[in-house]
C-alpha cells in the first residue's frame, strides 16, 4: 500500500505541475518542437545559442508560448 500511496502522491504532483504550466503557457522542448515542426535536438541547440526566448529550471529547458509567438512575429519580419 505504501508504494500505491507513493504513485498517487506522485501523479498527483505530476498533474498539478502540468496544469500549473498550461496556465502559465509553459512549455516543455518537446512541445516547442511540435509546434515549430523542428527536432527536438534542435529546438535545445536554439535554446542553448541563445536564439530561442527560453529559461532554465534547474537543467530543464522551460519557454513562454507568449514569448515564442513574439519571436515568430519578430522572424517574420527578418526574412
Amino acid at each position: 500500500t505504501r508504494v500505491a500511496s507513493t504513485s498517487s502522491a506522485l501523479a498527483m504532483t505530476t498533474e498539478t505541475s502540468i496544469d500549473v504550466m498550461a496556465e502559465f503557457g509553459i512549455l516543455e522542448p518537446h512541445e516547442v518542437a511540435q509546434l515549430l515542426k523542428l527536432r527536438h535536438s534542435t529546438i535545445l541547440d536554439l535554446s542553448r545559442r541563445g536564439v530561442l526566448p527560453a529559461f532554465k529550471i534547474g537543467k530543464h529547458w522551460r519557454y513562454r508560448r507568449a514569448d515564442l509567438e513574439e519571436w515568430m512575429v519578430r522572424q517574420r519580419g527578418v526574412a
